[in-house]
């Protein structure tokens, strides 16, 4: 079940995941890795009607309410809720403060300390509600900046005839507004001319907004008020605005009543306007000067007075008639600055003028009432539990990384894969006892981390590797386990000794594999001791083979459909926008243009961002060769790690690893994959071979890949050819070309890629003032990745032919 836990006027609610980590036999020891899920909630008074967004039931888990008092301290009451099956609680917290109990004495003081100390303690890193984005928007001042920053990230990505703005905003204090509200001199620069809505500093505050015509109307209106209040550009807008509200992913539209468009200013039009939205017309007898002002409720504005009657129906954005790619992009960067999932936000549409057309951010506002939205309740609940299901996995998953775990989980399932060995369990017995020592290390930290456990006296197997999945922003669209359950079933990678699910709330979710370690050695390590891996066709000929048979599933009809979205789409062009705009996002956010030991990679990011889309489209259109053109099962990662080769006395045979992104994609791609991880390896130092000795190399792999092509496909488009030395040169030569053209390709999505991984690693949040690869800290600089893959963009670039 859900409990919420009710907080007199206010109330927090939690969650209590059902399952987690565990598997039938609890010799794995999965069964440890249990966590009881927890997430608060604190809402204002007068809010109380948010219980009823909450309380009832989400498919098969239930939502109740629980008892709390304000009068406590919070950490005591929470640490008093029930444990579930006697596991330790993990706590993900979420409240919501009323704007106007920042700075304040007495109780709401307290109750702000007291949820201090709750977020110190439990941390507010996963928070539905998060802290940081509740308190920017308890401010005015500060929320005009997001407001400012979300329209210039989403101007950088739209293309479209379509465009996001803010009016000009700005607060009046003490450097603009002097003694009897008289401003000074240059004031208001930052508006360019009246109508100016009022808006109070306090968010929270909805009843003290005015529309004012020149300076006594505003003098008069802060006078009133006694405070000095922020100041918004009226925009004329056709009196309608669009509240959006977002729950995950999922956005609705509801038009309500707005601002009329002012036609006339005579104290006749002025007065009928105030009527019209239930406001209140100063008239210029009372104000002394001007034309007057009008006073109104923000809430009556949108609502009426009768806020009882039933509100408009949310829709869908398309069904509102506005732009789908615009408001995806607000909803989009407005969640990642926020770092929230339950929130609303006001746009207007330009109605006239210089704002024809313009979509403008009014208003922004956490965990809103969501009136007019069907079935809200269920949809709400869903979220939530969702929330606490990622915390969980989260810190399941940081559980299952810890080494010893590691090393604990491999053997138990060795031992179970080689249970009719003798000499096996023998060795793996031995050490268990610490008579014998395994030597488990990390390979990888990313997307998928990836360890491994090595017995090298290990009869019938050299040890496991464990893989942990990583998030799900990259799109990966396909079963992790299923696919390479099925590869292998075709005798590529490995056998998959066990998989590591979880189940939360009735779902289980792919968490992990088990698998064998993959006999012989990577290229990464062989480049270590020489380049006579590369020197003739030993390693380049099976290689070929390899990644044709491989390319060749793609005409598996029943396996492509089963295993991928669009099986007739090349998986570039859609990941290249996806992670170009999430790339985009993540750096806009961050602090690495202020960084000068960055600002090559920055100005990179600034050309590439603008281009890499158009890349692809020239790219594709220019490609001559059709082998290498050719639609594929790509396997989209073949760098250096992924390749491994076992040597059989002068003979060697290739096999890839790693398939999580593999998918449909143009045959080149691969290639140019391996070229770029070359190129870098090269510029490193890890590879002393020489760009001519790699020319040869590639030369010799294409020849070998449209040899095996040839008789895999012997209806295809390829002359028949029983070994490379048989294929025409000016084949080879056509496909090579391809493969250079699409090596600024393979460099920029990998750049963008590693930006990403920046972001999740803290690095774009706290910028590494070294450039090295490895990190004072031992960590591996996912920014000096992305340099790398700049720099073999621009070297790729100057060599290809396509012209953007």
């Amino acid at each position: 079940s859900v409990f919420i836990v009710l907080f007199v006027v206010y109330f927090f609610f939690f969650f209590q995941a059902e399952d987690g980590i565990r598997d039938a036999q609890e010799s794995r020891g999965l069964g440890d890795v249990y966590k009881r899920q927890t997430v608060a909630h604190l809402v204002p008074p007068g809010d109380s009607d948010k219980t009823e967004l909450i309380e009832g039931r989400a498919g098969s888990s239930a939502v109740k309410v629980v008892p709390f008092t304000h009068t406590k301290p919070v950490i005591p009451q929470w640490q008093q809720l029930p444990t579930q099956s006697g596991k330790h609680s993990s706590v993900l917290s979420v409240f919501k403060m009323h704007s106007a109990w920042y700075g304040q004495e007495g109780w709401q003081k307290e109750l702000a300390s007291n949820v201090d100390e709750f977020y110190q303690m439990y941390g507010d890193e996963s928070a539905v509600i998060p802290p940081m984005a509740d308190r920017l928007l308890a401010d005015r001042k500060l929320m005009f900046q997001l407001q400012e920053d979300v329209c210039e990230a989403v101007e950088a990505q739209c293309e479209g005839p379509y465009k996001c703005a803010v009016p000009m905003a700005m607060e009046l204090d003490e450097n603009t507004c002097g003694p009897a509200s008289q401003l000074h001199a240059g004031a208001l620069s930052h508006i360019k001319a009246y109508p100016i809505v009022v808006k109070p500093q306090n968010s929270g505050n909805h009843a003290q907004f005015a529309l004012v015509f020149d300076e006594p109307g505003l003098r008069m209106h802060i006078e009133e008020i006694k405070h000095l209040p922020c100041l918004e550009q009226y925009v004329p807008h056709g009196g309608a605005v669009y509240k959006v509200y977002v729950i995950g992913k999922d956005v609705w539209v509801a038009k309500r009543r707005s601002l009329p468009d002012v036609t006339s200013t005579s104290p006749e039009a002025l007065q009928a306007m105030a009527d019209k939205i239930q406001g209140k017309f100063v008239s210029p007898a009372q104000v002394g000067a001007g034309v007057g002002y009008i006073q109104f409720d923000s809430g009556v504005l949108t609502k009426g007075i009768n806020q009882s009657l039933a509100p408009p129906l949310c829709t869908s954005v398309s069904e509102q008639g506005l732009n789908e790619e615009l408001m995806g992009l607000i909803t989009q960067v407005l969640g990642h600055k926020m770092r929230a999932g339950l929130y609303g936000y006001d746009i207007l549409v330009g109605s006239h003028g210089d704002w024809a057309g313009k979509y403008l951010l009014i208003d922004v506002n956490l965990f809103p009432g969501y009136k007019g939205l069907v079935n809200s309740t269920k949809l709400i609940q869903r979220h939530m539990i969702n929330n606490a299901v990622d915390m969980a996995l989260r810190q399941d998953k940081r559980f299952l990384m810890d080494l010893k775990m590691v090393e604990k989980l491999c053997l138990a399932s060795l031992k179970r894969a080689y249970k009719n060995s003798v000499p096996n369990r023998v060795m793996l017995e031995a050490v268990e006892s610490g008579k014998k020592t395994a030597t488990v290390k990390c390979i990888k930290l990313g997307y998928n981390s990836i360890f491994t456990v090595t017995l090298p006296e290990l009869v019938s197997c050299s040890g496991a590797t464990l893989k942990v999945y990583g998030r799900g922003d990259f799109g990966a669209n396909t079963s992790q386990n299923r696919l390479t359950y099925d590869l292998g079933e075709m005798g590529f990678g490995v056998n998959v000794l066990e998989e590591i699910t979880a189940t939360y709330y009735g779902e289980t979710i792919e968490v992990g594999r088990i698998e064998a370690l993959l006999p012989g050695t990577s290229v990464t390590q062989l480049m270590e001791i020489g380049n006579a891996l590369f020197e003739d066709s030993t390693f380049w000929a099976p290689f070929g083979w390899r990644m044709a048979q491989f390319h060749q599933i793609v005409s598996k009809e029943e396996f492509m459909r089963l295993h991928f979205d669009d099986p007739s789409s090349p998986c570039i062009i859609s990941r290249m926008s996806e992670w170009r705009k999430l790339a985009l996002n993540l750096v806009s956010d961050s602090k690495l243009s202020k960084a000068p030991q960055w600002s090559e990679l920055f100005q990179g990011f600034t050309h590439l961002q603008h281009v890499a889309e158009e890349l692809v489209k020239v790219t594709n259109a220019g490609l001559k060769s059709a082998p290498a053109s050719a639609l594929v099962l790509g396997h989209f990662d073949v760098n250096t790690g992924n390749i491994m080769v076992e040597f059989n006395g002068n003979n060697a045979e290739v096999h890839l690893i790693d398939f999580e992104w593999a998918g449909p994609n143009i045959a080149a791609y691969d290639f140019a994959k391996f070229m770029v991880s070359m190129y870098i390896s090269m510029q490193r130092g890890l590879c002393t071979l020489s760009m001519d000795g790699l020319m040869r190399g590639l030369e010799r792999w294409v020849g070998s890949y449209l040899a095996a092509t040839s008789q895999l496909c012997p209806k295809g488009s390829i002359q028949y050819a029983a070994q490379a030395s048989d294929v025409e040169a000016s084949s080879v030569q056509a496909f090579v070309r391809d493969v250079l053209a699409y090596t600024p390709v393979c460099a920029a999505a990998n750049f963008f890629s590693n930006l990403i991984h920046s972001y999740h690693a803290g690095q774009l949040s706290n910028i590494p003032e070294q450039t090295s690869l490895l990190l004072d800290n031992g960590d591996m600089s996912w920014l000096a990745h992305a340099q790398s893959h700049l720099a073999a963009y621009f070297y790729f670039r100057a060599q290809s032919t396509a012209k953007l």
